[in-house]
Order: C-alpha cells, then sequence, then structure tokens
C-alpha cells in the first residue's frame, strides 16, 4: 500500500475504532444490548468486574449480562472521553478510553456512578472494527456497592493493574 493509501487508512481506522467506543455508550443507554453485542468479535473476552461472572468469553455473554446488570436500573448516562489508539498493525489496535457512568436505580434515590477506563484490543473483520478484548478498571465510584469493580490501583500496594 503506498504511504498516502496507508496514513489515509490508519485515520479512517481511527475515526471508525472511536465510533465503536462512543457507540458502545449510547447503545448501552438505549438499552440495545444486541447491537452492543455486535460491537464484539465471536471469540471475544470481556472483564467487567472482579468477580468470575463478570468474566465474559462472547457476543451473547455480554448481552445477558448487560441485561442483568441493567434489570433494577431505569436510567443510564455512560461517557467515553480521552480515546487513545494504538496499531499494532492495520488490523488489530489497543485503545484505552476513559468513561464515566451515570445510574439511576428503580424505586432508589441512588444514583450511582462509576469513573474507570476500558482497556480494549480491537480487530478490523471484513472491514469493520470489533472489539475482542475489554477490560474495565475503575478509577472511583460513588454510590456503588463494593467488590464488584476491579480498581485501576492495587489498594494494598498503590501500583495500577
Amino acid at each position: 500500500m503506498p504511504a498516502d493509501e496507508s496514513i489515509l487508512d490508519e485515520l479512517g481506522s481511527r475515526v471508525a475504532i472511536a465510533d465503536v467506543l462512543h457507540r458502545y455508550a449510547r447503545l448501552i443507554d438505549e438499552r440495545r444490548v444486541d447491537a452492543v453485542a455486535d460491537l464484539f468479535t465471536d471469540d471475544c473476552i470481556a472483564v467487567y468486574g472482579s468477580r468470575v461472572e463478570d468474566t465474559l468469553d462472547s457476543p451473547n455473554a455480554i448481552s445477558r449480562w448487560i441485561t442483568a446488570q441493567l434489570r433494577s436500573i431505569v436510567a443510564t448516562s455512560h461517557h467515553i472521553s480521552n480515546v487513545e489508539v494504538h496499531f499494532d498493525d492495520p488490523e488489530h489496535a489497543r485503545t484505552t478510553c476513559y468513561v464515566q457512568a451515570w445510574h439511576a436505580v428503580r424505586d432508589s434515590s441512588a444514583r450511582p456512578v462509576v469513573y474507570g477506563r476500558y482497556v480494549d484490543r480491537l480487530q478490523r473483520e471484513n472491514g469493520t472494527w470489533r472489539i475482542a478484548r475489554r477490560r474495565m478498571l475503575v478509577h472511583g465510584a460513588e454510590q456503588f456497592p463494593a467488590g464488584i469493580l476491579t480498581p485501576l490501583h492495587d489498594q494494598s500496594t498503590g501500583s495500577a493493574h
């Protein structure tokens, strides 16, 4: 591929990858969990928390997990920012982005908020970028139950995961 085409491909890929990350947030807020699952590869691994049941190994598992997590939630607002993209090759990329997720709990005044980041690996399949690996790390949380989320820093040592 000539240099100009390579540069254009990388720029287009950066935009497409950022779009996947932003679309994920919007689709969760719209409760379109099947469409969220379509953003992941068939052999994906997603780790959303520290419990065994928070490690998922297929788009269907992700769809079921999100549905279960939102069962008592009446509204959410997910915000993606600070998107960084690094290419391993033209078909594989690593990303880090920040997420802030607000939740309104049914029949409660609780409004939990999570502040964290998604650390992802994406791959291009038939021209479409999809998430192959995802790990959620948490910077902090308000009104969120303890023991569910994986903190960015090990509380005992202060070192990053």
